[in-house]
């Protein structure tokens, strides 16, 4: 099972969270999360360059204020919403 990476990402929940409908209470994403430099044309950035936002975790938290690098996310699939297929 992967490692618990939410709490990396409040942007990512806030970016997911006004693309769903009112509606959508639960749902599972075949997605993408890249590193993008918005100040340079939405340009994609390497890998690593996602490896360096801070961890996060249980007795830290990263807030939308210390993000450095910007994420956007490309999903390719609703696999299950609001316990349908």
């Amino acid at each position: 099972m992967g490692e618990e990476s939410t709490s990396r990402f409040p942007d990512l929940i806030n970016i997911v969270n006004a693309s769903c409908k009112p509606d959508a209470e639960t749902f599972i994403l075949d997605a993408e999360v890249v590193a993008v430099d918005r100040n340079n044309g939405h340009k994609l950035m390497s890998f690593q360059e996602l490896s360096s936002r801070g961890r996060g975790g249980r007795d830290t938290s990263i807030t939308l204020d210390s993000i450095k690098v910007d994420v956007c996310v490309f999903v390719f699939d609703i696999m299950f919403a609001n316990g349908k297929q």
